[in-house]
């Protein structure tokens, strides 16, 4: 379980899904976007909670490692979506176009 830090507000989370958060927000900020992902964590009395996090450039975010020995939050679906969300932003990121010659576009003199 991790200790993530977000908007002056600490949840308790599993490791994946932290560490998964983190690097999707450094993925976002890169790519000049945001997003919003809701996340199942323990707060601060100790209760289960549903926090939504805006992901993006300029948003404080910190993980931090804990000795808790409280059950993870369910965070499946979470996991897919920020890693399905992630690999697309790789895929864009990653995408270099066929080249092209002047051959491509024909004979652009032609009225």
């Amino acid at each position: 379980m991790k200790h993530v830090t977000y908007a002056q507000k600490s949840l308790l989370m599993g490791d994946d899904v932290a560490d998964a958060l983190l690097a999707y927000a450094a993925l976002l900020a890169d790519a000049g976007s945001a997003d919003n992902v809701e996340v199942s964590g323990v707060g601060v009395d100790g209760e289960e909670v549903v926090a939504t996090l805006v992901l993006g450039n300029g948003i404080d975010l910190m993980a931090e490692t804990t000795r808790s020995g409280l059950p993870e939050p369910d965070n499946l679906s979470t996991l897919a979506y920020i890693r399905d969300r992630s690999q697309a932003i790789t895929n864009v990121k990653t995408h270099v176009p066929v080249a092209t010659t002047p051959s491509d576009f024909g004979n652009l003199d032609e009225s």
